[in-house]
Order: C-alpha cells, then sequence, then structure tokens
C-alpha cells in the first residue's frame, strides 16, 4: 500500500485524488521524523482537514500545528486500506501502527485509543491475528 503524497503542505493541493475508502493514515514529518497515526472512514476527507486546519493555523494538536508553522516539511502516507466494516476492529488496526510508529512517546497522537499503552499493547496482542490479516491484504 504505503501510497505517499506531497511533501510539503503548503504546495499541497486540497483536490489530491485519495480513494474514500476506510484506512489508517500517517502525516510524517520529515525533519523531526515524529508522526500522527489517524484511523477515518473517510480519509480523502479527514486529510483535508487537516490541511486546512494547519493552513488556517488552528489545528487541534498545538505541536503539529508548531511545527507545521517552523515551515517543517511532512509526507502524507496511506498505511493502510480497510473495507467497510466493523469499527471497532478499524481502531484496533489505528492501535497497532500508533505502537509501530511510537507517535505517542515521540510522535503527534496524545493516545493509544486505551486506557494506557498497556492496555493497548494486551489488545493488540489479543487480536494479532485479526490485525495481521487485514494490514496484510493491504499490502500486497
Amino acid at each position: 500500500m504505503n501510497k505517499t503524497f506531497e511533501y510539503n503542505f503548503s504546495k499541497w493541493h486540497p483536490y489530491i485524488h485519495i480513494h474514500e475508502k476506510d484506512g489508517i493514515y500517517t502525516l510524517h514529518n520529515l525533519n523531526n521524523d515524529k508522526r500522527y497515526i489517524g484511523y477515518s472512514c473517510r480519509m480523502q476527507n479527514r486529510i483535508r482537514s487537516h490541511i486546512y486546519s494547519l493552513k488556517s493555523g488552528r489545528h487541534a494538536i498545538p505541536t503539529l500545528q508548531s511545527d507545521f508553522n517552523q515551515g517543517d516539511f511532512f509526507e502524507i502516507e496511506i498505511l493502510c486500506e480497510l473495507e467497510n466494516g466493523n469499527y471497532m476492529n478499524h481502531l484496533l488496526i489505528e492501535k497497532y501502527f500508533i505502537l509501530k510508529h511510537n507517535s505517542v512517546d515521540n510522535g503527534y497522537n496524545r493516545s493509544y485509543n486505551s486506557y494506557d499503552k498497556n492496555r493497548a499493547l494486551k489488545d493488540i496482542r489479543h487480536n494479532m491475528r485479526y490485525i495481521m490479516e487485514n494490514v496484510a491484504v493491504t499490502l500486497l
């Protein structure tokens, strides 16, 4: 999968074509290697929303907004496209990528979508087969 789009949001065209699918995406700061991992049932709209709020100076994550304001370069990467399905299962896959990229401790995510890191790890271990089956299918 791993579709990568424009590297500099200031030059990013808001009508870039991203399929309207469920999926996991990342906003990756190329200057400091921090990431924001997100899930959306409509990735195209959600990514556009991130870009719009950053360009207007009103992003909900202050550290992401600050790095953007400083002129850091970002890339948008689609990590995993998902079939329409169970929202809770999709959040498990998002947890997997948040942990994989350490995007709470060294990134822009504020939580693991769990009570804490240990609970997120437990959820992932308990559901690893489902996660790997769905992530592997999108990477083929």
